[in-house]
């Protein structure tokens, strides 16, 4: 009889156990990469996210077409922090106003054509004018307008205070008179008045070595 011990009976169970710990370390490495994966993912979330929200506020403040009016500027010297910069003039490329126009001398223009209006010829008397603007139906205007400005509240009222002011003076009104009397940022006025020429509700008149004039255009 030999003298040899029996093998022990969890000796045929080494093999499948290293077989197990194998395949355990390989699913410990890919789980090391699914994290490394999913912090990639986070990181990449977190920078397009900042760049998405970069393209939303450069969509809202980057739709100027002209320069700021003046009340603009004063309101934004009052709210800001630090000190503000003097205000850009005006590029070469600007339509209006003219290289050959100096500011001061459209502004002594527009007193005189002030002065002139204040006194009722006796063509035009003063109880017509009235009746010119009394007669201005603002909601007809804006029910013939693109769909923003007859269901989105903000365009809507924007495109009412605009056309009060031009309802008020028949007698036309520049870009620049515009900015200051009605009380809505510049750069929102100018694709309103785009809208109501399109519709022919405004009338455009350029002038020689002048500012351009708007009118709202009375239909019968």
């Amino acid at each position: 009889m030999s003298n040899q011990q029996p093998d022990h009976k969890f000796d045929t169970l080494i093999p499948a156990i290293g077989k197990i710990t194998t395949e355990f370390q390989t699913l410990s490495r890919r789980m090391a990469k699914l994290e490394q994966m999913n912090n990639s993912m986070l990181a990449f979330n977190e920078s397009f996210g900042s760049f998405l929200y970069g393209l939303t506020v450069a969509d809202q403040v980057t739709q100027w077409t002209t320069r700021p009016s003046e009340r603009e500027l004063a309101f934004l010297k009052r709210t800001a922090k630090a000190p503000f910069p003097p205000t850009p003039a005006p590029s070469a490329h600007t339509p209006e106003p003219t290289e050959n126009t100096p500011k001061p001398k459209e502004k002594v223009l527009i007193r005189k054509r002030k002065a002139s209006l204040s006194t009722p010829t006796t063509n035009t008397p003063a109880k017509v004018q009235k009746r010119l603007v009394s007669n201005v139906d603002i909601m007809k205007i804006i029910k013939g307008l693109p769909l923003m400005y007859r269901e989105q509240t903000n365009h809507m009222n924007n495109m009412k205070k605009l056309l009060r002011v031009l309802a008020q003076h028949p007698e036309g009104l520049t870009k620049v008179e515009l900015d200051s009397k009605v009380d809505i940022p510049a750069h929102v006025i100018t694709p309103c008045i785009n809208t109501l020429i399109q519709t022919k509700d405004v009338v455009k008149k350029a002038k020689a070595n002048a500012y351009s004039q708007f009118f709202l255009e009375r239909k019968p």
